[in-house]
């Protein structure tokens, strides 16, 4: 990489994490170009070179936070922990990220059909398919039946986080993670319960 290219680097990486934190404290439709590039120490006309608009701008922020999030979760599905212990970080992080989503993203005005096309295409083309190899894997560690079709597994898995989601926001901190284990105990045993091995 020459200087040209890592200044370049530089000043990419110093927008989108001036993004993320404006964004994180204020939500989309408060923070304008302006704001961002008085942050970043960049001008305006130097982020609308590099994105030509707020819509990719947002894209790319999403795209680094859903890729670190997915290498995040491939680690922990190679790690040598109990798969119940996977879970329970897989679908905690995804009820962060998706209350985060939610809370940044949720109810703006701006024409976001580009960002929702996004989201689509990455679930599709990553998310789906690292929840496919995750449910393979239950599977084959006796923890999901083999007698269950993966795309329903996918559904239950989906159903469960959000429901989590909702209950987790009107919950105060210190009584969250106590309900997420015993919620998690639910998702895997239901209502009957451990049973004996």
């Amino acid at each position: 990489m020459n200087g040209y290219e890592r200044r370049k680097a530089k000043k990419i990486n110093n927008i989108r994490a001036a993004a993320m934190d404006l964004f994180m404290h204020y939500g989309l439709q408060k923070v304008n170009i302006n704001e961002i590039a008085k942050k970043a120490g960049v001008s305006p006309a130097t982020i609308f070179n590099y994105y030509g608009s707020k819509e990719q701008l947002i894209i790319d922020v999403l795209t680094f936070q859903m890729n670190a999030q997915l290498e995040r979760y491939e680690r922990i599905l190679h790690e040598d922990i109990p798969f119940t212990e996977k879970t329970k970080q897989i679908i905690f992080g995804e009820i962060e990220v998706l209350s985060r989503l939610s809370r940044v993203y949720g109810g703006t005005d701006l024409e976001l059909s580009p960002v929702l096309k996004f989201l689509q295409t990455y679930e599709e083309d990553k998310l789906l398919p690292f929840f496919t190899r995750y449910i393979e894997a239950g599977q084959q560690e006796g923890f999901f039946s083999e007698d269950y079709n993966v795309s329903h597994l996918l559904a239950y898995f989906d159903m469960y986080k959000r429901q989590m989601i909702r209950i987790m926001e009107t919950l105060p901190e210190s009584e969250q993670k106590p309900l997420f284990e015993r919620f998690t105990e639910f998702f895997f045993y239901g209502l009957t319960g451990r049973r004996a091995e």
